[in-house]
């Protein structure tokens, strides 16, 4: 019996974190929003994900709901951790509608890829010589220099040569100019003198 209790009392004893960490975590989830705004953050969220706050409001409750993910996490993170954090949000902030989805896309193909196809390609791109491989990061840098190009729309767009159009010709009056008014009134009739 006193065995048993003793098994109760760990099991209890053991359990209570769990729950106060399962309460604490439905209780923030209950004091944040599905989908908040910028000033319904708590103040380490708003440090977190300060790169993001221009346009937080505008983002979907899908994306605010992994950014959150990532600034609840920011706190337990080293400082040199923190900083490339927020560094890859600036450079998001930076990337045009376009650019994200492209990024989104490559983000899923590698996720696609096992991990021992990627350790494959590593081993593959470690056994490149060093000619190569400078090679490859070149081509890299200017693909990212030509996605990083303003998109076509904000780029000047030369103007079109001005042609010389003909001027339009006035329509003449069908009026005679001898005629004067005369040729508007209808002619006089015989004993009617007088009378307009």
């Amino acid at each position: 019996m006193r065995a048993a209790a003793a098994i109760a009392r760990l099991v209890r004893a053991a359990c209570f974190p769990l729950l106060l960490a399962a309460m604490s975590a439905s209780a923030s989830a209950v004091a944040q929003p599905a989908n908040p705004r910028w000033h319904e953050l708590s103040p380490a969220q708003q440090q977190a994900l300060a790169p993001l706050a221009e346009e937080w409001n505008q983002l979907d409750a899908y994306r605010k709901g992994k950014w959150l993910a990532i600034g609840n996490r920011y706190a337990s993170m080293k400082p040199e951790e923190q900083q490339r954090v927020q560094e890859r949000m600036r450079e998001w902030v930076r990337l045009t509608p376009d650019e994200r989805r492209q990024a989104r896309e490559r983000f899923t193909q590698a996720r696609r890829i096992d991990r021992e196809q990627k350790s494959a390609q590593w081993e593959q791109y470690q056994q490149l010589p060093e000619e190569e491989r400078q090679k490859l990061a070149e081509e890299t840098a200017r693909r990212k220099r030509v996605a990083n190009l303003p998109p076509p729309a904000s780029q000047p767009q030369p103007l079109p040569p001005i042609k010389s159009a003909p001027k339009p010709v006035l329509e003449q009056s069908v009026t005679p100019r001898g005629a004067g008014n005369s040729a508007l009134r209808p002619p006089p009739q015989p004993g009617k003198q007088g009378q307009p």
